[in-house]
């Protein structure tokens, strides 16, 4: 069914925005004192993150594409 994919699809992008939120205090209360470069560090967490969350979501409409 189209639209249970369509709302399990909206709960990882849900997901992966809280997991970017997360992220981001992390990575400003434990990574940013130790770099020389706080940027970057908010930059490498945010596409990590992102782009675990945006391959979760491709990956499970092509699983479920497959049945």
């Amino acid at each position: 069914n189209g639209g249970i994919v369509q709302v399990q699809v909206a709960i990882i992008a849900v997901a992966t925005v809280a997991a970017l939120w997360t992220s981001s205090r992390i990575a400003r209360r434990e990574l940013v004192p130790l770099s020389s470069h706080p940027r970057l560090v908010y930059v490498a967490t945010s596409t990590l993150v992102l782009a675990c969350g945006a391959l979760a979501a491709v990956l499970y409409v092509l699983m479920n594409a497959a049945d």
